[in-house]
């Protein structure tokens, strides 16, 4: 299974960090633990994206556990994961 690339894009202001795998999709949201909320194709049910919440000040401090959650769920490298999260330190 080939994962397609994440676009990534965090609004400073609001702290909101915005991955996506596939745009223009009619998503269904979830927020299955607070601050993550999975965006998942409502035709076919694939996760196609998540909003993080409190990126820089709550999930910052937790790293690991953040790039251990969208590397599983998106199918993706952690190496790949924290190099793309690497773009929005301070």
């Amino acid at each position: 299974m080939t994962a397609a690339p994440l676009r990534a894009r965090y609004d400073r202001d609001s702290d909101v960090l915005y991955l996506s795998s596939r745009q223009g999709v009619h998503a269904r949201s979830r927020e299955e633990e607070p601050g993550m909320v999975w965006r998942y194709d409502v035709e076919h049910g694939d996760l196609v994206g998540v909003t993080v919440i409190d990126f820089g000040t709550y999930w910052r401090r937790r790293r690991p556990e953040l790039i251990e959650q969208i590397a599983h769920r998106f199918h993706i490298s952690p190496e790949e994961t924290r190099d793309m999260l690497h773009q929005f330190d301070e």
